[in-house]
């Protein structure tokens, strides 16, 4: 996930149910805690997020009639 910088404290209140489902999986796995899990799920849902948004701009490009130029959309999309 990168280096930590200074946090800025965030409070949410789970489902019932997911608050004994995040409790179980802190004791099976490896995070920590609860709050280790849930920096993680976030990150990881920004991550797909930002996937998919990429995913749909190279789509509109391509529909825009950019087809000509599709290997090098692929590769500027994926290139990190």
């Amino acid at each position: 996930m990168g280096h930590r910088t200074a946090s800025q404290k965030v409070v949410f209140t789970p489902d019932p149910g997911d608050r004994a489902a995040l409790k179980r999986v802190v004791k099976r796995t490896k995070y920590p805690s609860v709050s280790a899990f849930v920096r993680a799920a976030v990150h990881e849902k920004l991550a797909r997020l930002r996937d998919e948004q990429m995913v749909a701009a190279v789509e509109r490009f391509c529909d825009a009639g950019a087809e000509d130029t599709d290997d090098l959309v692929a590769g500027q999309a994926f290139d990190a």
